[in-house]
């Protein structure tokens, strides 16, 4: 097929452009959606298997499944397509894909494996060149993949970071390692025009075995930083390299021996070497105390172990948890990252234990003195976001996001992610949406992308989509228990007595950190068809703090008791979820308003912007549906 561009249903699909457009309106997808869009229009309405694609559209590249089923899920999305009534693309069970839609694409030609000669970095900076003759010369030549076959790489300047390994002689230092990649990470992301893979994507290939070109084609990155640390009493020993990632060509390599109080300049100058390679500037300053980090070894280290520890918080460890995220600010207390990330570990708490729990004092106090500390720092205004937002200073919440946007050229991901948290909680489903689609490609990989999906697509009603997201998120990430228990309430209302059980078994099975939630879906899973018993057991649960107040809310709205959930919600208000379809009665009782006056949500509408579901009357009577 040519780059012309042709009708498909009532889109016009434009290749070269990565782009479908209608009634004036344009979806950009990524180059490798595209691509396999391209190859089933081709078919001519043909069955294309699943083997075909991946040749096709990741020749030479060794790729999972799910690096096509993410694909075929965001054409869906940018078609308004539904798997299962399709209007453009049908899934052939145990066969693959064809096109449904009618088209007037010229399919004369088969789309080919995406291959072609040795060519260089493709986004037109002349610097590119000279970069590459200069990596020859100094590292001795092009170390290129075994019979690897070249990719189109993406149109715009992309890496992923991969977990160093580590090489200590212990072998129990992981957690500085995976802090220097963190570091270089947060750097990189900080270079406008360079596309940062985020670390929960990148992160899954540790140890995966993959070869490069493999890994490249799952991120659509087209390079890919790869390093070691060995870590000892008097110092450490760095090495990263720098490679194109579907052909092995190696633009830059370097080791690093150092005393350990150099960590801050390593982790400059290895950003520094893989953005000047990639022939873009690194325009920040350094790691210092200004933009909220420290310049004490011990105290930097401390956050790190911390923050490996954190991987596995749950109720039994919590507090041994805490005392570690309290080490770095009693070494360095001017540690404004420290006192961030403790706020956010006392917030955490929350979910541990009961509604009395005591965290929002200790946390708000954490966070102030990281915001008086390093008051320009983006990503300790996202984490004062995240707090403000769960305890419904909703206005707070949206400053310290419109703060965080002017703090840098580049947005970072984590106050992305702050900014859908608040929409969602505030609900505003549709922007919300648009910025998830954002967050898709830096963190093409995470489930949790997957979880703002179908926790988005469930709130607008559509709950086939929203599901469909859920099993997709499911099987990419460790978070299963939060994707679970999102599913679990997408799915009350869809009269599906088998998948609401699919997704109740998968929740208790899962949910193994936080003992009240897992007692109370556990009951609810032995009362779904008792409405009454369910009722009662809800209503001596809220009398006696016997379960979260969250799960009382969402179970008495789906079994019919709008008061109940509205007096649950009055105590503890937590407004995730209340925009989901089972929540509707309760959106319609009587004295909502009131309860959306009294937590300030009226006042944070007027101000920045109605949820879809809530209007103000002319008579000035606030209405939700």
């Amino acid at each position: 097929m040519s780059d012309s561009a042709y009708s498909l249903g009532a889109w016009t699909v434009i290749p070269e452009r990565n782009v479908l457009k209608r009634d004036g309106a344009s979806v950009s997808v990524t180059p490798k959606s595209m691509a396999v869009l391209e190859r089933l229009v081709a078919a001519d309405g043909q069955v294309v298997s699943r083997d075909e694609l991946h040749n096709a559209v990741w020749a030479g590249g060794v790729v999972t499944d799910d690096a096509l089923t993410q694909c075929i899920v965001e054409l869906r999305k940018a078609l308004g397509d539904s798997a299962r009534e399709p209007r453009y693309i049908e899934t052939i069970t145990k066969k693959g894909f064809r096109i449904v839609a009618p088209t007037d694409a010229d399919t004369g030609a088969v789309v080919q494996p995406q291959h072609g000669g040795a060519r260089t970095v493709g986004w037109g900076l002349p610097a590119v060149a000279v970069l590459l003759l200069a990596a020859l010369i100094v590292l001795g030549g092009r170390a290129l993949w075994p019979e690897a076959e070249e990719q189109p790489l993406p149109s715009e300047p992309s890496v992923a970071v991969l977990p160093f390994d580590d090489l200590s002689p212990d072998g129990n230092h992981l957690y500085f390692a995976d802090g220097l990649v963190d570091e270089i990470i947060t750097r990189l992301a900080r270079v406008d025009g360079l596309l940062v893979i985020g670390r929960s994507s990148s992160f899954r290939f540790r140890d995966s075995g993959q070869d490069l070109r493999a890994v490249g084609a799952s991120l659509d990155v087209n390079h890919i930083v790869e390093g070691s640390v060995r870590l000892s009493d008097s110092g450490f020993r760095i090495s990263a390299r720098l490679v194109e990632a579907d052909s092995g060509f190696q633009l830059w390599a370097d080791s690093f021996d150092r005393p350990l109080e150099d960590i801050f300049r390593v982790q400059e100058d290895i950003a520094d070497a893989v953005a000047k390679a990639l022939s873009v500037r690194l325009g920040i300053n350094g790691f210092s105390s200004a933009s909220g980090g420290t310049r004490v070894v011990e105290a930097y280290e401390a956050l790190m172990r911390a923050n490996a520890a954190s991987h596995e918080l749950d109720a039994e460890n919590y507090n041994e948890v805490l005392a570690l995220y309290r080490v770095p600010t009693e070494i360095d207390p001017d540690y404004a990252f420290g006192w961030s990330a403790l706020a956010t570990t006392y917030r955490t708490g929350r979910f541990y234990f009961s509604d009395l729990f005591d965290w929002q004092g200790p946390a708000l106090a954490a966070m102030r003195r990281a915001r008086n500390l390093a008051p320009s720092s983006p990503s300790i205004a996202a984490d004062a976001a995240a707090l403000f937002a769960d305890i419904g200073s909703w206005t707070d919440a949206q400053e310290a996001i419109n703060a965080a946007d002017v703090a840098e050229g580049v947005v970072p991901l984590e106050v992305e992610l702050s900014r859908i948290d608040l929409l969602v909680k505030t609900g505003r489903i549709e922007q919300a949406l648009s910025t998830v689609d954002s967050v898709r490609r830096r963190e093409p990989l995470w489930g949790f992308v997957a979880k703002f999906y179908g926790h988005l697509y469930a709130s607008q009603g559509r709950i086939e989509e929203a599901l469909e997201e859920f099993d997709r998120g499911y099987e990419l990430d460790g978070k299963r228990s939060l994707m679970s228990n999102d599913a679990v309430i997408a799915a009350m209302t869809t009269g599906d007595r088998e998948l609401l059980e699919k997704w109740l078994l998968r929740a208790v099975e899962w949910e193994q950190t936080i003992p009240g939630n897992r007692n109370v879906l556990a009951r609810m899973s032995e009362y779904l068809d008792q409405p009454e018993q369910a009722r009662e057991w809800l209503s001596n649960a809220f009398d006696n703090r016997a379960a979260p107040d969250y799960w009382i809310r969402v179970w008495a709205a789906y079994h019919g008791d709008a008061e109940l959930a509205l007096a649950a919600l009055r105590r503890t208000p937590d407004a995730w979820s209340l925009w989901m379809p089972v929540m509707q009665d309760v959106r319609r009782h009587p004295e909502f308003a009131s309860w959306l006056t009294d937590v300030g949500l009226v006042e944070y509408w007027d101000r920045y912007g109605w949820a879809d579901a809530c209007e103000r009357r002319g008579t000035g009577e606030v209405v939700c549906r």
